[in-house]
């Protein structure tokens, strides 16, 4: 297993460790019940009793004959008999033990029941009544009480419930947590560069590092906006010279005449958005006119990656889907085409025309067209905007979708009517370094 490899399941473990999180509590309940409802409390009453002949009560008398004397009594005291008789007796549930203390005529005697009242009124009714429930077997000898009997205050033993159960957690985290690193590493999803060139069926063009989170806390949570921009001063070297490979990579990759793109990806939370986002500012930064377009209009993202408010423009009851006054200009050299609220009404044909003749109107007055869709797995907007640009670019997170599914969508994308560049892999682990904290260029800043 190679290093990376390590870190990849490691991650993907702390991704899914609500899922042992889940399993350990599950157990640990379930352990908790059980042993609770077989738990029965057990509290024990003792009493101390010295045996000797009825008839010599008062007199030292003969050690042996007390000792034979207790004997019998201990006898007696373990025999079915005199328990059943008890029973029958007091109408509750017992255990009755006695032990002889050696070369005594003292006998121990212990009695046991599921109630502290229990076990004493059945141990004083046996000392009051020995003769009664033993008959003549016991008719000669006489009980002298050295040690009263008391009420119970605790049960013999505790309910083990809640430290059973803990332990069932303990033992269910852990083997859910290895269940867990089996099935991450076996799993046939793309975790490497390499993943990329032998697993699925189209070309890598370009690879962005997993980059640590490094937005300030606000209020106890991490503050939202262009955190995870190129703008943003904080982002490392390696994440922004990413971005803007990625963007010379595509510039020389488009024909002059046919430069609109579409970004997807094949599930959501992959970075797509914030991915088309860097790819706009980069091609903005290089001197280059640029139309940002937020093609998912169900769940809108990029106005709140940009930190751009005050959009008043929305989907619905529109007849035309998009106009020109709903562009508003970002920074230099880049306008975007944004929505402030998400929809579940799906756009009409109409409307789809429109916003196709818009697209091949703004290729006119831009150098570059980009748009960001909805997943493509998820809704079929997207196989529809493919038709209405020139070229397609498919996002990968590393380790997160299965590489089936991904050539599923490749397939699909290779059928439409613009070209697919290639994919994109994000989120690729260092060779060398620590393994960064948390995101990871995911794009969870509302991305669809």
């Amino acid at each position: 297993m190679k290093k990376n490899d390590i870190k990849n399941v490691l991650i993907a473990l702390m991704d899914q460790l609500s899922i042992a999180i889940l399993i350990a509590v599950c157990i640990g309940l379930g352990a908790y019940v059980w042993v609770d409802a077989e738990y029965v409390p057990n509290y024990r009453s003792e009493s101390l009793i010295a045996v000797s002949n009825r008839e010599t009560i008062g007199n030292t008398g003969n050690l042996n004959e007390t000792v034979k004397l207790a004997e019998k009594v201990d006898t007696v005291l373990k025999s079915n008999v005199i328990k059943k008789q008890l029973r029958n007796e007091v109408k509750t549930g017992f255990n009755l033990n006695s032990d002889i203390l050696a070369g005594t005529n003292l006998v121990q005697i212990d009695m046991s029941a599921s109630s502290p009242e229990g076990a004493f009124t059945t141990l004083s009714y046996l000392l009051d009544n020995y003769q009664q429930l033993a008959g003549e077997t016991m008719s000669n000898i006489h009980f002298e009480v050295l040690e009263q009997p008391l009420v119970p205050t605790n049960p013999t033993e505790t309910n083990t419930a809640i430290k059973i159960a803990l332990i069932a957690a303990g033992v269910g985290f852990v083997a859910s947590c290895g269940v867990l690193v089996v099935y991450l590493y076996l799993r046939d999803t793309v975790k490497t560069e390499e993943d990329v060139d032998t697993k699925l069926m189209a070309p890598r063009i370009g690879m962005i590092y997993h980059e640590r989170d490094r937005g300030k806390l606000q209020w106890g949570r991490r503050s939202r906006g262009n955190r995870l921009l190129i703008t943003n001063p904080a982002r490392s070297t390696r994440f922004v010279e990413g971005i803007r490979m990625l963007a010379n990579t595509l510039t020389e990759g488009m024909e002059a005449n046919h430069k609109s793109l579409l970004v997807t990806s094949t599930f959501e939370n992959e970075g797509k958005s914030t991915l088309t986002a860097n790819l706009a500012l980069a091609l903005a930064d290089g001197g280059y006119r640029v139309l940002l377009v937020d093609g998912d209009m169900r769940r809108p993202s990029l106005a709140t990656l940009l930190n751009i408010k005050e959009l008043n423009n929305q989907v619905q009851d529109r007849e035309q889907l998009v106009m020109k006054s709903d562009i508003r200009q970002i920074q230099d050299n880049l306008d975007g085409l944004l929505w402030n609220a998400k929809t579940s009404i799906k756009p009409t044909e109409a409307q789809m025309v429109q916003f196709a003749d818009f697209l091949r109107e703004m290729k006119q007055q831009y150098d570059y067209v980009i748009v960001d869709t909805a997943p493509s797995w998820l809704v079929s907007d997207t196989t529809l905007m493919c038709d209405m640009v020139d070229y397609t670019i498919l996002i990968v997170k590393r380790d997160y979708m299965l590489a089936k599914d991904i050539n599923d969508i490749i397939d699909g994308l290779e059928h439409s009517d613009s070209e697919l560049l290639g994919v994109v892999m994000n989120d690729i682990l260092p060779e060398s370094g620590d393994i960064p904290k948390v995101y990871g260029y995911q794009g969870n800043l509302g991305e669809a």
